[in-house]
């Protein structure tokens, strides 16, 4: 199935020459969604940014999804950040997952640390020790690019802390 359609008024605000394959990232066939994502994945489409993201969030298939990791890295824009994030802790599929994180390296360690926050107070333990485990990546990263931020000093002091969600009620009271 592929991501849920935009209204066609979406389209229409896009580049002529970019219309029909954003267009096509939402058809039934997926050999057709495979083709148009592949097209788009090594241009510089800003205009198709928030299609991308759709994409990437709801389309079932997988290389389709790959592909839009792909173009999103490409565009390299911190807007997709929290739909890497997201597709870093759940896409069923393990290379996209695994090339997710990869992009997310490009990007601001902190403000990609920020987008795990949230899903360490949630109730499944999978997504909170995924979370845990790839906001110490980028803790570390932070760490190591900028070691005198607020940020890095306070994930230094709070390295024992134990629990997720102990670790996030304690980073919201630091960073509001």
């Amino acid at each position: 199935m592929p991501a849920k359609t935009p209204p066609e008024k979406e389209f229409e605000v896009l580049p002529e020459g970019l219309r029909e394959p954003v267009r096509n990232l939402f058809h039934e066939d997926y050999m057709v969604r495979r083709v148009s994502a592949r097209q788009l994945m090594g241009k510089r489409h800003l205009e198709a940014i928030s299609h991308f993201h759709r994409v990437l969030e709801g389309d079932e298939d997988e290389i389709v999804r790959g592909f839009m990791v792909e173009a999103l890295e490409n565009l390299n824009q911190p807007e997709s950040i929290p739909h890497l994030a997201k597709a870093a802790l759940f896409d069923d599929f393990e290379l996209v997952r695994i090339n997710s994180k990869n992009v997310l390296e490009f990007f601001d360690p902190e403000q990609v640390l920020r987008s795990f926050l949230p899903f360490l107070k949630g109730e499944d333990r999978d997504v909170k020790g995924n979370a845990s485990v790839l906001l110490d990546h980028f803790g570390e990263a932070l760490s190591r690019k900028r070691p005198n931020a607020p940020i890095s000093v306070f994930l230094r002091r709070n390295k024992a802390v134990r629990g997720p969600a102990t670790f996030y009620r304690l980073f919201k009271k630091h960073f509001p």
